[in-house]
């Protein structure tokens, strides 16, 4: 319980004093007895001062240092703000130094306090939404059910959407850019946003995973929401929810809650367009509410996620495409021939056209290297950069803003329903823009920290993992020929959830000839706290130990190389690299990959404010 210092009891009867000799001084004509009063109100402002200069002592010097919650902090910095806007009152003259001081003081108090409120409110929030998590056991049964009943998962975000009172009216007017596929979707959608964005379009982007603050999750004009504008929507969504499932075990899992929630959000504040990606696969997954997209849009298509979609491309292309439209556009990029006749096949099925993005070289890049100035690195970049041109072009056409802009019209080519391979042109240099201003952490980023350069990358399926080791292997050989100190020592941190398999991904990485190997799984502090961004309950902490065990003995017989450990949490991992670096005395270069869960948790203690 907070410490009550109650500032109308403490010096109740001298404020009243005080007030009622200004009262009686504003009414007095008679010099004399007005000299009388102000000795008087001299006097009680000096014992006044004391007072409050005796309780702002108080607090500062005995309370605040024991306020160990936040409740109590809030409570001590309020009553020092009071004490100071008292204080204030005592110093007649308002033209002082002193004064002036004061009230900046008062002011500065009152602001600490609604800050740790926020944060308060924000951590109540994420705590909340964590609780939505299924645990490991929880989330088998609910993958055994949707294998019997798939398409419940549709109809129960349909259910919640009625209950939240959002039509699908209201969805199709936020002019919709849907996009599924394996690997660069993610990308896709943030190069297609900052496009969009630096055409002056008020965009929503809703995307997943987050890597440091769940926030990131969802952007309005290219920007995480707030810690107030989270919680305060998570609370909205979550109150009108709990008014008509008042079981929370009824609830909407994690995703769909915030899937919810974004729409929520993207609504209220009246995007003109909003990117939204799959979360898994396409058909059934609860971002397939969306019944108009504008257009929809297929990256590179890989192995993942195999317990739920399949172990063949044909399959998984099955599911991705699944999120085509009656009447809507679809693009996507090449895919091996297996796929390509999956998705051809659900076109005609879904009466959605499909068309097909031209390859990069195609396009006319005025006076410059495309690759050398994008906000994303890797030239694996390139098919997610055609997708992301297309799918602007196609929404603009569709949604008649070209119009607006008369001068791109000469650059961008109109649709043409019967050709499937769309037209490759010369970019305009707002959208060169876009794509060089477009920032998405986690992928292809280097950072260097305490003389540690960390090279990080969320490649989690084996394409992706190739590519992750081509760049590295790049980043390596250019930054040797620049150094002269020598060869640093090359380590590698590595990790993969339980729905990926091991033996497909770490046999790329042996390419990089790393000097020791570091396994540990994603949570990122010894201790389960509820209250971070960065909790994951979907797995157990038994689950992953035991996972990282299996990657450490698939290591060392695929390499031969037995320097390796494993951590109990990130947090022991990324503190043991200094002293490694001591201990080997070699600068350090770590590549962390195989999960974006691991990247996220890494960057959340080096650069926590890196994705905001």
């Amino acid at each position: 319980m907070p410490v009550k210092i109650d500032p109308f009891s403490i010096n109740y009867g001298r404020r009243s004093d005080w007030r009622t000799l200004n009262n009686i001084e504003s009414r007095l004509k008679e010099q004399p007895k007005k000299e009388l009063v102000q000795k008087f109100h001299k006097k009680l402002d000096v014992e006044l001062k004391g007072i409050c200069n005796e309780v702002l002592n108080l607090i500062e010097k005995h309370l605040l240092p024991k306020a160990h919650n936040a409740s109590t902090k809030v409570y001590c910095l309020k009553m020092k703000g009071y004490y100071y806007r008292y204080l204030a009152e005592t110093l007649v003259d308002k033209a002082t130094k002193e004064r002036t001081s004061v009230i900046e003081k008062e002011q500065q108090y009152y602001q600490q306090a609604t800050d740790i409120s926020k944060i308060k409110l924000h951590q109540a929030a994420v705590f909340q939404l964590n609780s939505l998590q299924s645990n490991a056991a929880t989330l088998n049964k609910i993958r055994e059910r949707r294998q019997i009943h798939p398409d419940t998962n549709i109809k129960d975000t349909e259910e919640v959407l009625r209950k939240l009172d959002i039509r699908h009216e209201q969805i199709d007017k936020m002019n919709i850019i849907h996009v599924s596929g394996t690997k660069g979707k993610g990308s896709t959608c943030a190069f297609t946003e900052s496009i969009l964005r630096h055409l002056g379009f008020k965009t929503g982007f809703y995307s997943s995973p987050h890597l440091v603050h769940v926030r990131e999750r969802i952007r309005i004009n290219g920007k995480p929401i707030s810690e107030k504008e989270f919680a305060t929507n998570f609370f909205e969504v979550f109150g009108k929810l709990q008014q008509q499932i008042p079981d929370l075990e009824k609830f909407p899992a994690y995703f769909k809650f915030l899937t919810l929630m974004a729409f929520h959000i993207f609504i209220k504040e009246r995007v003109d367009v909003a990117v939204i990606e799959v979360g898994i696969g396409g058909e059934y997954d609860c971002t397939n509410v969306l019944r108009n997209p504008v257009v929809c849009g297929i990256s590179t298509l890989d192995f993942d996620h195999i317990s739920i979609l399949g172990a063949t491309l044909k399959e998984i292309a099955w599911h991705k495409a699944g999120i085509m439209k009656p009447n809507s556009v679809a693009v996507g990029v090449e895919q091996p021939e297996e796929a390509m006749k999956v998705i051809r096949e659900r076109s005609q099925e879904k009466k959605c056209t499909f068309h097909l993005t031209p390859p990069f070289e195609n396009y006319i890049l005025p006076n410059q290297k495309l690759e050398s100035n994008l906000g994303l690195s890797g030239h694996h970049q390139s098919s997610n950069i055609t997708l992301a041109l297309q799918l602007v072009n196609i929404w603009l056409q569709r949604t008649q803003n070209i119009e607006s802009f008369p001068d791109l019209k000469k650059f961008l080519p109109k649709l043409t329903p019967e050709k499937e391979l769309l037209e490759a042109f010369e970019v305009p240099a707002i959208f060169l823009e876009g794509l060089k201003n477009c920032f998405w952490p986690g992928r292809g980023q280097i950072l260097l920290k305490n003389e540690i350069s960390y090279f990080l990358d969320g490649a989690h399926t084996p394409k992706s993992i190739a590519h992750c080791v081509d760049w590295f292997k790049n980043e390596q050989e250019t930054r040797l020929e620049k150094d002269d100190s020598g060869r640093p020592l090359q380590v590698l941190m590595f990790h993969c959830t339980a729905d990926r398999n091991p033996t497909t991904l770490l046999p790329y990485l042996k390419e990089c000839q790393f000097d020791i190997a570091l396994f540990c799984p994603t949570r990122v502090l010894p201790i389960l706290d509820k209250h971070l961004d960065t909790t994951n309950l979907n797995q157990s902490e038994t689950e992953q130990k035991e996972r990282c065990l299996e990657n450490k003995e698939l290591w060392v017989k695929i390499t031969g190389n037995s320097d390796v450990k494993t951590f109990d949490c990130i947090q022991d991992t990324v503190e043991y690299l200094p002293v490694l670096a001591k201990e080997r005395q070699r600068r350090l270069h770590v590549l962390v990959t195989g999960s974006l869960h691991l990247v996220g948790g890494v960057l959340s203690l080096i650069d926590p404010d890196v994705a905001s």
